[in-house]
């Protein structure tokens, strides 16, 4: 599976990923729920404090330092 090209980022913002929220709560101590990280292709598009990452998964505070 390949990664978004600079035409499919284009075409816009997934429906409803703006303001869906970037994590949830742990669930079991083991599940970490959180919306489907975009990479910079997509920033012109997103306010920076809509903005997310897929470093900004790893360096949570709830996952940073846990495997």
């Amino acid at each position: 599976m390949s990664g978004p090209t600079p035409d499919k980022a284009r075409l816009g913002v997934p429906d409803r990923w703006m303001y869906c929220p970037k994590s949830g709560k742990i669930v079991g101590n083991r599940f970490f729920p959180f919306k489907t990280p975009l990479c910079g292709l997509y920033d012109d598009q997103i306010e920076k404090r809509f903005r997310f990452h897929p470093d900004d998964v790893f360096n949570h505070p709830t996952v940073k330092g846990k495997k």
